[in-house]
């Protein structure tokens, strides 16, 4: 089976990058080394890790944004390399999408639907399928009735879907979110990832969460763990966040839920079950409170 994304023994140190800033570098090591990860098609996968990690590194890498300094990466079965030519390259970046943290440094419009617009234009798409896919693209995140709107008079959350709808316009198989709610809101962030949710169950898009909000982690269907520059986990939410040494390792937090029941348990309280979502956990505590009714 050919994967969407295979990375082989991946490694990248800044060192190799002449211009880089310092403030990414793992302090003599690699940021990244010997990351060896698989995502298929129709994925929605949560990289997480502390500042410093490395999980930005490794979105860069599967990007085309930086060069690995070793290693392999491969897109949909092939190899990324310094070889390639620029129109290969080209459709290698056309075919996986970026969302950064920050809206404003990926809007060039002054108006809404010129922005989403901006990338299917310089791909050379025709007008009329253009139109098509802003329209759809639009209506995907829920800006339709902003379409003549001025981008800088939105808030964060919907400037957000307006460059999430400018990479959907593009029709990506994969879009990696770069901490992309990390300056949100709660009501910006949760937009977005919900958008993020219907991107893989409506259009089959396979969606990279970076994120250091493992709220947002345990809403994907699996979890890669790094740490200093290494994989060191990867699983079901309910594997990564019930495996209190792993979670202690990498320096995360638990989701609001699982740590509230972890809380009831430490008080002394019996309960069963691993609830990492709201609906999960409100319906193993009214289990708890029925049981104790009975009793």
């Amino acid at each position: 089976m050919t994967h969407l994304i295979e990375t082989r023994e991946l490694c990248f140190s800044y060192d190799d990058e002449e211009n880089e800033s310092t403030e990414n570098k793992l302090e003599g090591k690699y940021a990244l080394c010997g990351v060896n990860i698989t995502i298929d098609k129709g994925e929605f996968v949560a990289v997480v890790g502390r500042n410093g990690s490395g999980k930005s590194t490794f979105a860069k890498l599967l990007n085309l944004v930086l060069e690995a300094s070793s290693g392999e990466v491969y897109i949909d079965g092939k190899k990324v390399s310094p070889e390639m030519t620029d129109e290969e390259l080209l459709d290698l970046r056309r075919r996986v999408g970026m969302v950064f943290q920050n809206p404003d440094n990926q809007l060039v419009a002054t108006i809404v639907e010129e922005d989403v617009a901006f990338g299917p234009e310089n791909l050379g798409i025709p007008s009329a399928e253009i139109r098509e896919r802003v329209d759809a693209a639009l209506e995907l995140v829920g800006m339709t009735e902003y379409a003549r709107h001025e981008p800088h008079r939105l808030s964060g959350g919907q400037k957000q879907r307006v460059a999430i709808a400018g990479i959907i316009a593009m029709m990506p198989e994969c879009m990696i979110f770069d901490e992309s709610t990390a300056m949100l809101d709660p009501s910006g962030r949760a937009e977005v990832v919900d958008v993020m949710e219907k991107l893989v169950r409506e259009k089959g898009i396979t969606v990279i969460n970076i994120t250091h909000l493992m709220s947002e982690a345990a809403r994907a269907d699996r979890i890669i763990v790094i740490n200093e520059g290494k994989v060191i986990g990867e699983g079901t939410p309910k594997e990564i966040f019930t495996n209190t040494e792993l979670v202690r390792r990498a320096g995360l937090e638990l989701p609001q839920c699982a740590a509230l029941l972890g809380e009831l348990r430490a008080r002394g309280v019996r309960i069963d079950g691993a609830g990492i979502t709201p609906d999960e956990c409100a319906d193993i505590i009214i289990k708890k409170l029925q049981n104790r009714e009975e009793e």
